[in-house]
């Protein structure tokens, strides 16, 4: 594989008098190639930027709301940011960022994803990966609403009673992201299930989306070439 993938941090704390009020733990990746360097250049500004927003603008946030009430929180909040490489080859780029906030008691986690061309030298985005007219759109949430109503029937998945509902309400096809099999839709966690058991996700093969697919960017099948890591859930 010619891109080369290691990770940057923020750690740190903020504080609030002599207490901590924030606690930053942020993970992003960082990229090298000779082959892909303008890609590698792109990929490493639009990971640093979301990495530096999200932990400063969430802690101003957040030390506004104390400052107006007057005191510090009885526990720090804590702020993450993990990334996923859910395919690397020559071809694509599949990553998926998932950002918490927790204050101890109660966690929020919001999952993004971004896939990324190697021959485009940027951000790959859904209508030139898929088509999206009611037809193909209506198909795929067919086959993600099949998936789910197995998944519904397993304890181990924790589904809310009237899933189905949230489902409907919720599904966007753009929360999406390559994997060596096929394209995975996500829910964000809390939605179909208790915050705990993270985004539910369900891979649809490469095969069964084939008249819904477009440009060269996929199918992506060659495991031999594609590094990837254990993302995917309630699949």
């Amino acid at each position: 594989m010619s891109i080369t993938i290691s990770e940057k941090k923020i750690k740190n704390k903020i504080m609030s008098g002599d207490r901590a009020s924030v606690v930053l733990n942020i993970k992003y990746p960082f990229f090298e190639s000779e082959k892909h360097s303008v890609l590698c250049k792109k990929m490493n500004k639009f990971y640093s930027d979301v990495a530096e927003k999200f932990s400063h603008n969430t802690s101003s946030r957040i030390l506004r709301k104390i400052k107006l009430k007057g005191n510090s929180p009885r526990l720090p909040v804590s702020l993450s940011m993990r990334y996923t490489v859910a395919l690397c080859n020559d071809k694509i780029v599949s990553i998926v960022l998932d950002l918490s906030l927790s204050d101890g008691a109660v966690t929020k986690t919001r999952r993004f994803s971004q896939m990324w061309s190697t021959q485009k030298k940027d951000i790959v985005f859904l209508r030139e990966l898929l088509r999206t007219d009611r037809r193909s759109r209506k198909k795929i949430f067919s086959y993600v609403s099949s998936a789910a109503r197995d998944n519904g029937k397993n304890p181990a998945f924790g589904y809310y009673d009237g899933f189905g509902k949230k489902l409907i309400k919720s599904f966007d096809i753009s929360n999406c992201f390559a994997a060596p099999n096929g394209l995975c839709f996500f829910i964000n966690a809390g939605i179909l299930s208790p915050e705990k058991y993270g985004a539910s996700s369900f891979v649809l093969p490469f095969d069964e989306l084939s008249d819904v697919l477009k440009g060269d960017f996929l199918p992506i099948n060659d495991k031999k070439e594609a590094q990837n890591a254990d993302i995917v859930n309630n699949v």
